[in-house]
């Protein structure tokens, strides 16, 4: 980990932040090197969450839900059919967008 200064919120003053994983998921860095960690970080947790899951399929996780299909990696059919939807939704609102930025 590294150190360096940032222009704080408050005050105008600077603050030292500490890069890493913890410095990206509070919102106080997006360097590479945060991001880099945050992402590992992430990569390792869904795996120690999905052999949870693979170990246990009747724990607590709410079944039907993107979330439960990307932070669990459960692929049963109705994480898959959330997933599929809440994809399908995404992409229709990029096309809205899409044509009310070509209308102007």
């Amino acid at each position: 980990m590294w150190w360096r200064l940032r222009p704080g919120r408050i005050g105008g003053g600077c603050v030292a932040v500490k890069h890493g994983a913890g410095a990206y998921r509070t919102g106080r860095c997006k360097c590479v090197v945060c991001t880099k960690e945050h992402s590992a970080r992430q990569v390792r947790e869904n795996a120690v969450r999905a052999e949870r899951l693979a170990a246990d399929p009747t724990l607590a996780v709410t079944h039907g839900s993107k979330n439960t299909y990307n932070n669990w990696l459960c692929r049963c059919e109705l994480c898959k059919a959330a997933n599929a939807e809440a994809s399908a939704d995404r992409r229709a609102r990029a096309r809205r967008r899409k044509q009310l930025s070509t209308k102007e």
